[in-house]
């Protein structure tokens, strides 16, 4: 949302080996583990940073976007990521 990332700079990385990192403009501000479980859509994510970070979230593709919203407490299911994806070489 405009309120919490106004810069509109934030993304998420997701590795093959289960580890993601995520951030804003060039800083990474968070990093863990990914669990996906694939026939419920279901991403769980656990933050480094400890439990109170940890979240999880139903996904929905589209073409090369994910939609991810959040599930869990009021806050968490009121909140939604959309990701395009960026592939590196």
């Amino acid at each position: 949302s405009p309120q919490l990332n106004p810069m509109q700079d934030r993304w998420v990385s997701f590795a093959a080996d289960g580890t993601f990192a995520s951030g804003s403009g060039g800083e990474q501000e968070n990093a863990g583990t990914f669990t996906l479980q694939p026939t419920d859509k279901d991403l769980h994510l656990d933050s480094d940073a400890g439990p109170g970070d940890d979240s999880d979230w139903l996904l929905t593709f589209s073409g090369d976007t994910l939609l991810m919203r959040g599930v869990g407490t009021a806050r968490q299911a009121a909140s939604a990521v959309v990701l395009v994806s960026a592939i590196q070489q």
